[in-house]
């Protein structure tokens, strides 16, 4: 793939720089090797062979920051957007070299370089134990990873198999395993092999594997995996369950504290209570419906009932702190009670109001019916008088439509009429251009009778004068007159002349030449007698004299030709040579490109 064709492209890079490399008092020359292109939901891996010497680019780092900056800032794992056109080095290391600068932002700096999100893809991590060990441990973890962790999610690679997704959180050399919300916090088992052809290899420099990545779309949830795990944490199982029961029995923020402290202690210390993995699993069913809810919280409450020092304890608690509010909450139910009471009694008297407003609406509707009786019968004779006056109406309009047609009718002959003036203004012009043509044709007429007679004088003259030279009479070939309809009919100013001499050189010629150097050309040969192109052999000069002389129309090998070329002899001495030389052989003078003259 060529390097133009990254230019635009999303890619996922390794960033490198030498430490010990300084130019000057700072280090602003860094190092990206392309190692994925990012096409939205696909990806591929970039040939190295692609960026040569060592598969990467060369960046000089510009607005101040130091490669130490750049590093700092992003890390080892970046995204990198190519927009300019790499300067080729084909002596150093790296062969493109672009510039970096942050102040002109990312469509514009040649290359520019950002933080990779880790979105969309899923870093594999090898470990050393499997998933049931981890998973047996009270906080599952493992220990801080050899590599960098680049992603918010990771999966564990063990013996062929994958397992995640987790979110993970490393402190202090270990880095702990949480299940995700959005999966229930369930785990997933996949089979490695299936998954090689979308496994993403990323080299550092060196071309040694630095990390591995793999594209979430192509890993599925864990709950369509034929083997998955439940990886919820007993903290998490504890906060869930409190919520539930808070949502459901309204309990105060105090109260639901003490009971999530009481039950975590229970665990910590292995009471009674086991919280088995199938007694939280059992827990996780009860809680998807309020009724499930609230007959846990009927067991719990049975259990602590059944256990005599619990009871006791549970009645002094009620006893001691709870009193007074059970107190309250029955003057608060009395209260209701009576309000219930009034309630009831409002009822029965809008029953009874209600009664009566039927029986004023059934007279108030009697008498309204013989009203509504008497506004039927005059709108009815207001409609009548309404439809007169439309049939009314209707007449006049149709008088108008007649109106509306004759005027059509006298605007049409009017337009006629202006088209007979108009069709009689351009006969006549018409007739004038005639007749100018017609005094032109009697004027060329008149020249070429002219002309004709020149040429007649002229080869008389010959005849005589090779007579009393008692030189042979030379028969030329006879010229065909000059056919005037040769020449462009339509006006031209230079501007014309010139573009019409470049179109031929640039279609004909194949010349690749300017408008001022045609108008040069032009320029010269119209300035005297004699022009003269001067140059090297071979550059061009004959060849250009005849592509003019075919672009001005002066064709040679023609009957109509107005252009002889003529090769110059080296030992030509004047302007006489031109037109012939005395044969010392023959003692006559002999004739030189007769077709010139």
């Amino acid at each position: 793939m060529d390097f133009k064709q990254y230019k635009g492209k999303n890619i996922l890079a390794w960033l490198w720089y030498n430490a010990d490399f300084h130019y000057g008092d700072t280090n602003i020359v860094c190092y990206v090797y392309p190692r994925i292109l990012m096409k939205g939901t696909d990806y591929d891996l970039i040939d190295s062979d692609d960026f040569p010497k060592f598969g990467g680019i060369e960046v000089r780092i510009q607005g101040g920051e130091s490669a130490e900056d750049v590093y700092s800032r992003f890390g080892a794992l970046v995204n990198i957007r190519i927009n300019g056109d790499a300067n080729p080095n084909y002596y150093g290391n790296n062969m493109y070299s672009l510039k970096y600068n942050p102040q002109y932002g990312k469509a514009k700096s040649e290359i520019w370089i950002d933080s990779f999100s880790g979105k969309g893809f899923y870093q594999i991590i090898d470990v050393n134990n499997s998933i049931e060990k981890l998973q047996n441990q009270k906080e599952p973890s493992i220990p801080e990873p050899d590599c960098t962790i680049y992603t918010t999610l990771i999966l564990l690679r063990y013996e062929g198999k994958l397992y995640g997704p987790f979110e993970c959180d490393t402190k202090e050399g270990t880095t702990t395993l949480l299940g995700l919300k959005d999966y229930q916090y369930s785990v997933g088992e996949y089979n490695a092999i299936d998954y090689n052809d979308d496994i993403l290899v990323i080299e550092d420099q060196n071309k040694e594997e630095a990390l591995i990545l793999i594209p979430k779309s192509s890993i599925p949830m864990p709950e369509e995996c034929a083997i998955h795990f439940d990886w919820i944490s007993e903290r998490t199982l504890i906060d869930s369950f409190i919520d539930s029961l808070r949502t459901e029995n309204s309990y105060t923020r105090e109260q639901v504290r003490q009971l999530k402290d009481t039950i975590q202690q229970m665990i910590e210390s292995g009471g009674s209570i086991q919280f088995t993995e199938e007694r939280i699993l059992k827990i996780q069913a009860l809680l998807h419906s309020a009724e499930q809810k609230e007959a846990c919280v009927r067991a719990i409450v049975q259990y602590a009932l059944e256990d005599a020092n619990i009871k006791q304890l549970l009645a002094e608690e009620v006893v001691t702190n709870y009193f007074d509010q059970i107190q309250k909450n029955i003057t608060e139910i009395s209260s209701v009670q009576r309000r219930v009471d009034e309630l009831k009694n409002q009822e029965a008297a809008l029953q009874d109001n209600i009664a009566t407003l039927q029986k004023s609406t059934e007279v108030t509707r009697e008498r309204e019916s013989g009203e509504d009786s008497k506004k039927i019968s005059e709108l009815t004779q207001e409609l009548e008088r309404i439809q007169a006056e439309k049939k009314a109406l209707s007449e006049k309009v149709d008088l108008h439509e007649e109106i509306d047609q004759l005027i059509a009718e006298r605007d049409q002959l009017k337009n006629e009429r202006d088209k007979a003036k108009d069709s009689y203004k351009q006969q006549v012009i018409d007739n004038n251009e005639l007749q100018k043509q017609f005094d032109s044709t009697l004027k060329t007429f008149n020249d070429r009778a002219t002309q004709t007679a020149r040429i007649l004088d002229s080869k008389l003259l010959d005849k005589i004068l090779r007579g009393i030279g008692d030189e042979p009479t030379i028969e030329t070939e006879t010229r065909a007159p000059f056919k005037s309809a040769l020449l462009h009919t339509e006006s031209m100013d230079d501007k014309d002349i010139i573009e019409r001499v470049l179109g031929f050189v640039r279609d004909k010629a194949h010349r690749d030449v300017s408008f001022n150097d045609i108008a040069n050309y032009l320029i010269c040969i119209t300035q005297g007698f004699i022009t003269t192109f001067a140059g090297e052999p071979g550059t061009g000069k004959t060849s250009l004299c005849n592509i003019l002389a075919k672009a001005l129309g002066l064709v040679a090998n023609a009957p109509q030709r107005r252009f002889v070329d003529i090769s110059v002899e080296r030992g030509w001495s004047s302007h006489k040579d031109f037109i012939g030389y005395y044969n010392p052989l023959s003692k006559k003078m002999e004739r030189s490109n007769g077709g010139s003259f």
